[in-house]
């Protein structure tokens, strides 16, 4: 359970790091060109004059730049990244809720919650082999149970199910 989990936060991380490189460099690129502009237009303003060499320069970084990639790609880049954060948001959200202590007292129970909770949490054992939809109701009231003993049964089921399908598709 704990190396699946760990497989599915890193799927997220990996391209989070990506895209941060990608947005690092186009920045660094994009803060060269703005850097040599403030040199040349001062340059101009103080009575210096402007190079033909001054203008090379700026045509040169202007060249390493793609600008309309640029904008195509970044709202791509900040939006997968977002996305990339809130699924590890619902990762550890649902690792807190299964991991609390042991409660062998009966307590009312969400047993939606505890659906959710199993699916995020077993992802790593079904996404390859099954959907899994989840089709609560949100009527469903409160069930007075041992919380951790519903959460163990219905992992069990979960993988069980998983790695029997997994078996019959091979």
């Amino acid at each position: 359970l704990a190396s699946g989990i760990m497989h599915e936060i890193n799927t997220p991380v990996h391209y989070i790091g990506t895209n941060l490189e990608f947005l690092q460099k186009e920045f660094q690129k994009l803060l060269n060109l703005q850097n040599r502009y403030r040199e040349v237009i001062d340059r101009g303003r103080s009575g210096s004059g402007i190079a033909t060499s001054d203008l090379d320069d700026i045509t040169k970084l202007e060249n390493c730049l793609d600008l309309d990639s640029i904008e195509r790609q970044i709202p791509g880049a900040l939006s997968e990244s977002q996305e990339g954060i809130d699924l590890m948001r619902t990762i550890a959200e649902a690792m807190k809720d299964f991991s609390h202590p042991p409660q062998h007292e009966f307590a009312l129970t969400d047993l939606n919650k505890c659906l959710e909770t199993i699916a995020v949490m077993t992802q790593h054992e079904w996404n390859k082999v099954a959907n899994l939809l989840l089709d609560l109701d949100s009527t469903l009231p409160l069930v007075n149970c041992t919380r951790d003993q519903i959460y163990q049964v219905i992992l069990n089921l979960v993988v069980n199910a998983a790695q029997a399908v997994n078996a019959r598709v091979k």
